[in-house]
């Protein structure tokens, strides 16, 4: 899920938050375990962007698998998202984690012996 918080800055009796689910998503009913999400963006101007959502989970047998969701030409304020693309990454190894990036086109995945794999 993506949520848009609309907090509030200034002092004020409203709510401190106003938050709108914005998007949400179903994954599959194999994966038993999800364990990390790394929602990234990067602008072209401060009111367009493109946000990539990467979940990590674990299949039937534990092997890890990343779900990539990117959403392009956002606007912001964000009111709603659609997603323009959803990518799978099946991987032969377990209880790995996601390794945060500043550009979402680098996303890396470590595994629990310390290999790293880029570019998903």
């Amino acid at each position: 899920m993506i949520w848009a918080l609309q907090t509030r800055i200034m002092p004020g009796r409203e709510a401190v938050m106003k938050p709108i689910l914005i998007w949400s998503t179903s994954l599959p009913r194999e994966l038993h375990q999800c364990r990390q999400i790394i929602v990234s963006s990067k602008g072209d101007d401060e009111n367009h962007t493109t946000i990539t959502a990467a979940i990590l989970c674990s299949d039937i047998i534990g092997n890890d698998q990343i779900f990539i969701h990117d959403f392009e030409h956002v606007t912001l304020p964000l009111n709603s998202v659609s997603e323009t693309s959803v990518r799978k990454v099946s991987l032969q190894q377990k209880n790995g984690r996601l390794i945060p990036h500043d550009d979402p086109d680098h996303l890396a995945w470590q595994a629990y012996n310390g290999c790293i794999f880029q570019g998903a």
